[in-house]
């Protein structure tokens, strides 16, 4: 996400708050699962859902996140970064 449309994010979170834009999350997430499901069906139009989904909840997420304090943020950045660690010595122990 450019830093424009994460500063607008951010404006649009603020605006609304964190109960109100949680709950569109969830509802975000729900119509996701529904784009992937198609794709795996291969049903007409699902790319164009699958990218629509994913921008929704892109926003979302950035939405989410920008509630966070830098204490906040630095203790979620090492959660991420711990998962990715963990999946790519797993993809390294599956090569050998």
């Amino acid at each position: 996400m450019t830093r424009s449309q994460t500063e607008k994010c951010k404006a649009i979170a603020k605006y609304y708050g964190a109960g109100s834009q949680l709950a569109i999350l969830c509802e975000e997430a729900a119509e996701l699962i529904q784009a992937v499901s198609k794709i795996r069906r291969d049903a007409p139009n699902a790319d164009l859902m699958l990218q629509d989904g994913l921008a929704d909840m892109a926003i979302m997420l950035t939405q989410a996140l920008s509630y966070y304090d830098d204490d906040e943020m630095t203790a979620f950045n090492k959660i991420v970064n711990s998962k990715l660690d963990q999946q790519l010595d797993i993809i390294k122990k599956q090569e050998k």
